[in-house]
């Protein structure tokens, strides 16, 4: 994106953004291989704002902890990687501050390095359309981690039930009238996407038949979830699911954690079907067809699905 979309004016009111969270509900690991996907925004919502000073200087403030250094010069720091990227490249000149307010917490997989990647680059180029900012982040965040589907990416900035693809990208809406409820639980701890990427490739060396025939399975699956999502059969979703969970083990991606809560969201009363979301090796499960469901000994999260995209 060109980087004369950012601003050097002098310093006005603040603008801000609203960006969801995000959940992928089909094709993990799969789609990095050119397989389908299927992405969904979460109504918890992360809300960026931005102020512009004149001194210079960045200033972040988050839950994560707070930030300053010289614009022009901005010394690195783990925490922010994915803010920081989206400023280089932006290349502001005059000074910001950029505050980032989460109802959701990083350590939970809801895609929030996206959603904070989004808010910012939509800041920073306040004249992008839609595409043009998903291009951009998308951007931002392989600099960053290397490499990424991005579904999260076009879940946050577009919102609703996506089908995705990557290289070359292709992002199908979905059309839902109304989103079934949904459980999702996390087990306790939670492994960077790029480590499990490559455990997964790892185990795709060692055994190139089963991985490829798995990846070719989970395609297929996510494929038919399209369908059958637009068409409100959350029945056979959640059957969907529960064939998706059965790969994890061929993936490597299982734990006995995840594995103990797919069970007990599979089990509990009105629920179709049940799988991890996300890499895996830890995070989430999310159970669907019944909301507020339990596993004892592991922490339950209120989430809707279907939500809006990036908003102001």
């Amino acid at each position: 994106m060109d980087s004369s979309s950012s601003t050097t004016e002098e310093p006005r009111a603040a603008s801000s953004v609203s960006v969801p969270g995000s959940l992928m509900l089909f094709g993990e690991h799969a789609v990095l291989r050119g397989a389908p996907a299927v992405v969904t925004a979460v109504d918890q919502r992360m809300r960026v704002t931005r102020r512009l000073a004149s001194d210079g200087q960045l200033r972040i403030v988050s839950a994560l902890g707070e930030y300053h250094s010289p614009i022009t010069e901005l010394r690195d720091d783990d925490r922010f990687r994915f803010l920081l990227e989206a400023v280089r490249r932006a290349g502001p000149r005059s000074g910001l501050e950029v505050e980032v307010a989460s109802e959701f917490s990083s350590t939970i997989g809801f895609g929030s390095s996206a959603a904070v990647t989004v808010g910012t680059v939509a800041l920073l180029h306040p004249e992008a359309d839609k595409r043009a900012i998903f291009d951009e982040a998308l951007a931002v965040v392989r600099a960053v981690q290397g490499r990424g589907s991005g579904g999260d990416v076009a879940a946050s900035v577009f919102g609703g039930f996506l089908g995705y693809r990557t290289d070359p990208v292709e992002i199908e809406p979905l059309d839902v009238s109304e989103p079934p409820p949904v459980s999702v639980v996390y087990c306790g701890y939670k492994v960077q996407t790029p480590q499990v990427i490559a455990h997964v490739a790892e185990r795709e060396e060692a055994q190139p038949e089963l991985l490829r025939a798995a990846f070719t399975k989970l395609g297929h699956i996510a494929g038919v979830a399209m369908d059958a999502i637009q068409d409100g059969d959350w029945n056979m979703v959640g059957h969907l699911m529960n064939m998706h969970q059965n790969l994890a083990d061929t993936l490597g991606i299982n734990t006995p954690e995840l594995r103990e809560i797919a069970a007990g969201l599979g089990a509990a009363d009105g629920m179709f079907g049940a799988k991890i979301t996300g890499a895996g090796l830890g995070d989430c499960v999310i159970g669907i067809g019944a909301a507020g469901a339990r596993v004892a000994g592991f922490r339950s999260i209120p989430v809707g699905i279907g939500a809006p995209g990036l908003t102001e």
